[in-house]
């Protein structure tokens, strides 16, 4: 199966770019798919470890993006996000 018809077939109709969390649209049922705009914006698969950095293509490390995301993020390694402890007064004594 192809990577892109893996994503599809995972995420279904919940397509949100991992890296902006906006929306994204499958072009292919969108008649005129072809301008700019709309290529930028359109599904492609990215790695949560780039396979520049040994990443693998197994679905753990797949995620759905943006092309113009993805393409803007390049091989650089996304940060982690910290977890927050909410009313985590040890942290002010």
């Amino acid at each position: 199966m192809h990577l892109l018809d893996t994503i599809r077939a995972i995420y279904a109709e919940n397509l949100t770019c991992w890296l902006c969390q906006a929306p994204i649209i499958d072009h292919r049922y969108t008649p005129g798919c072809c301008s700019f705009e709309k290529r930028l914006h359109r599904l492609s698969v990215d790695h949560v470890l780039p396979r520049s950095l040994g990443g693998s293509d197994d679905i753990a490390n797949l995620r759905p993006a943006h092309f113009s995301c993805n393409s803007a993020r390049g091989n650089r390694v996304m940060p982690t996000k910290r977890k927050v402890e909410e009313n985590n007064i040890e942290f002010f004594k």
